[in-house]
Order: structure tokens, then sequence, then C-alpha cells
């Protein structure tokens, strides 16, 4: 805050994700809140050079449960998915526009198929670098590209932008929001009121497919939050200071919406 010239802060909002622990001298915590076997994701992003046939190509999420015919089709072929996800960017805050994909398997097919060179006990080593085979992991993510959007697989690979993670748990914070004496943050005498948002208030369960709408709930609760406690914040000169007390019945509601 000092490298910033920043005397006072009222408010700090902690979007830094459900790995970050910025904030744990300030009280929170993300234990696991979650845990399933294991599950593993592949994150693909395609080059989108806009094509009318790229243009046409149908946005949307496939499921195992609606797509038997489909995703039977695949696992023959030795490719296993739970679920397929499609996105397109337009290009629009980005110098190159993408197709996204995410598609959720497991490990024993990305051993038999020679995207992993060997079953790990730690998610962290089976889905390092040194564990995964890149050009038959893309090979085995292209195969269900070909499967659902067909006019796409052919497309090249944004560098960079093919991965493996574990999302068998999931973490979630162990509060909300709190209120923050100045002295922690740096040399301010008022409080500051400390909330968090996205993946570091909840991290989502992909298979559920409630990560961006519990993301903008998250938000506008935190915005609700802050717009109550503005006046305790920002109180005119002349009147005390608030006290952390204060701020009880708001951090109440807030913790009831989040629960």
């Amino acid at each position: 805050l000092k490298a910033q010239g920043l005397r006072r802060v009222d408010v700090l909002v902690d979007a830094s994700g459900a790995r970050c622990a910025l904030l744990q001298t300030l009280g929170f915590e993300s234990p696991v809140a979650f845990r399933s076997a294991r599950a593993l994701c592949i994150v693909l992003s395609l080059v989108n050079r806009k094509t009318p046939a790229e243009l046409e190509a149908r946005e949307s999420t496939w499921s195992q449960q609606y797509f038997q015919a489909e995703f039977a089709a695949l696992a023959a072929a030795g490719v296993s998915l739970q679920n397929f996800v499609y996105y397109r960017s337009t290009g629009a805050f980005c110098e190159t526009a993408t197709h996204y994909f995410v598609m959720t398997t497991d490990t024993d097919k990305l051993l038999a198929f020679g995207a992993l060179r060997a079953s790990q006990e730690g998610s962290a080593e089976l889905c390092s670098a040194a564990n995964v085979e890149p050009a038959r992991l893309e090979a085995y993510a292209r195969q269900a590209v070909g499967a659902f959007v067909a006019p796409l697989a052919q497309c090249d690979l944004v560098p960079g932008q093919l991965s493996l993670f574990d999302y068998s748990e999931r973490k979630q914070s162990n509060r909300a929001a709190a209120v923050a004496e100045g002295r922690s943050l740096g040399e301010q005498d008022t409080l500051c009121l400390v909330s968090r948002v996205g993946d570091a208030l909840q991290e989502p369960y992909w298979p559920e497919g409630l990560g961006i709408n519990r993301g903008f709930l998250g938000a506008l609760d935190c915005a609700d939050l802050v717009q109550r406690a503005a006046p305790l914040l920002l109180r005119p000169l002349g009147q005390p200071p608030a006290k952390a007390a204060d701020f009880g019945a708001l951090l109440a509601r807030r913790e009831e919406l989040f629960g």
C-alpha cells in the first residue's frame, strides 16, 4: 500500500483465488470443503480465425447422461469423458480470438492413451509437466473436439493453452468478510472492511456448472455489503470513527448469505 502511495484503505476485496494465502494474517483461510474420487479436467484453447465455419460452430455444453451415444463412441475410441464444454471468444479483449474447451475425464483413460506417463499418488505430481505427455494429451482433447465440434478439430493450438488439473477437491473460505484494524494493513487509524469474491470465496466444482453463477452472486453480495457499510466507513468529520462492533450486524448478514 505504501508503494502505491495509499494512506488509507476503506475496503479490501480479495479475488486472489482459492490457493493464495495472502489474507491468512487477517484470519482468512481456505480449507477443503469437498473431496470426491479423483477426477481430472483438460482445458484447451485453439486459435479462432473467425472463418465462416468457425463462427457457425455451436457453443454448448454436452453431458454424458444426455448424449450417451456420442460419449459412448468416444469411449470406444479410447477417449472417456463425463462432459464437454465449448465457448468462443470474439477477440474483443485480447489480440487473438480463441475457441475454449473444457472436458472432464479420468486417470485410467489418460494412462491408457499415453497422455500420462504414470499414475501418481498426489494430484500435484499426477498433473505435473513431468508426468504429462503434451502431444498425446493434445491428441486426446482434439479427438473430443472432433466428436462435438468437428470443424474446429484442426485449428491451431494457442501456445501454452493446454493444461490438465485435478478438480476432485474444492476449497472454500472460512468466512466471507471481516473488519481489520488499520494497523494490520499499514499505519492508518481507521478500520478496513475485507471481503472475498470468486474462487477465493468459494471454489466451484466443475461438473455442477455453478462457478459463474456463484461468482456473480458473491460479487453482488460483496457490493451489497460495501454499500451498507459505507456510512460507517465514511463518517463525516467531527464524528468518532466506527468501531469493529458497529459492523457486527452487517457481517452477520453477509455470513448468512454466504451460508
